[in-house]
């Protein structure tokens, strides 16, 4: 403590020992731990001890709180990339649901009117109807109900996480 204070002000140890009132030699030994000071030295060496103690609880403090703050805003910078990535990909599912949408009811169209198409037509061309027809059944599995409640769920899903990344990251 003795040798911390002193080479904390930078005051050599013949000043250093006048300002406790003792020798040099004894201030010497004081330091090395071979020899004990007075209590009354003790306590005229306290405040001088606390006060070079303070600071370095308050830096320490202070570079906790930086920490703190340079992790919060990784966090939000995370949050705020997650979700412009969820916003992209909500637009992209959305994009994909409606064409799946719109190729459902365009099958379901063209199988709802190929009969009505196969009575009048023909013979040459009912094989043309049959490959018409078997292509829009086709369609109509490629985007079947469960397919689309599959996409409904995915956009519900990057929805909710981005309302808990907005909330995380406390964004207006």
């Amino acid at each position: 403590m003795l040798k911390e204070i002193r080479t904390h002000y930078g005051i050599p140890q013949e000043l250093f020992a006048v300002y406790l009132g003792i020798s040099r030699s004894h201030l010497s030994m004081a330091e090395s731990g071979k020899r004990q000071l007075s209590t009354a030295i003790i306590l005229q060496l306290l405040p001088l001890f606390q006060a070079i103690s303070k600071p370095k609880a308050k830096r320490k403090d202070e570079k906790l709180k930086r920490e703190k703050t340079l992790q919060k805003e990784e966090v939000n910078k995370f949050c705020r990339f997650r979700m412009q990535k969820n916003e992209y990909k909500i637009k992209l599912l959305q994009k994909r649901l409606a064409k799946m949408i719109a190729d459902q009811e365009r099958a379901d169209h063209i199988l709802q009117t190929i009969p009505s198409i196969r009575v009048m037509a023909k013979p040459g061309v009912l094989g043309l109807l049959e490959l018409v027809e078997s292509s829009a059944r086709d369609l109509q599995k490629k985007t079947q109900e469960s397919s689309q409640l599959l996409l409904e769920l995915t956009i519900q899903h990057l929805k909710a996480e981005n309302s808990y990344l907005k909330k995380e990251a406390k964004i207006p």
